[in-house]
């Protein structure tokens, strides 16, 4: 097959597109490296990863953060010594929004923990949300037909 023949004139696309080629050359080299950083950052306390990207833990967010732990904790060891008889009705719903707060706070924790890279208190975090899975499965599955032993959730009318 032929070539077709060149025009005498220069194509002005062709004269674009050298031209914007041209613009192109630094492409494929190592980018220039940013400023060193100060402070925290120089100090190496960055974190990696999420939007905390270039934002370190401070001492007050690491305080806040252990202090919900330890009251989760608290609330967890409390809600085994619970003081009021809750076999049905109200006192019942009240255990059980307890148990939703507790795994809430648990959750909480565990999402903060993560994002300030504490490994220590994810740890204790997803064992407290398990603690607190574990406290409201043994009073809804009673009731809700998959245990041995059946429960109710109205109480009759003599025990009101």
């Amino acid at each position: 097959m032929a070539k077709p023949p060149r025009p005498d004139r220069p194509d002005p696309l062709a004269r674009e597109v050298d031209h914007l080629l041209a613009s192109l050359k630094g492409i494929g080299r190592e980018p220039e490296r940013p400023p060193p950083a100060k402070g925290a950052a120089a100090r190496g306390r960055i974190h990696v990863g999420g939007s905390r990207a270039l934002h370190p833990s401070t001492r007050r967010e690491r305080i806040a953060l252990w202090t919900e732990l330890v009251l989760g904790v608290m609330l967890g060891i409390a809600m085994t010594q619970w003081p009021y008889a809750h076999p049905c009705g109200w006192p019942l719903a009240g255990y059980l929004g307890a148990a939703a707060a507790l795994i809430l706070v648990a959750a909480w924790v565990a999402l903060a923990s993560w994002r300030l890279h504490s490994g220590a208190a994810h740890v204790l975090s997803l064992t407290l949300l398990f603690w607190a899975m574990l406290l409201a499965a043994a009073q809804l599955l009673p009731r809700s037909g998959y245990a041995a032993e059946r429960a109710t959730w109205r109480c009759p009318a003599a025990v009101r």
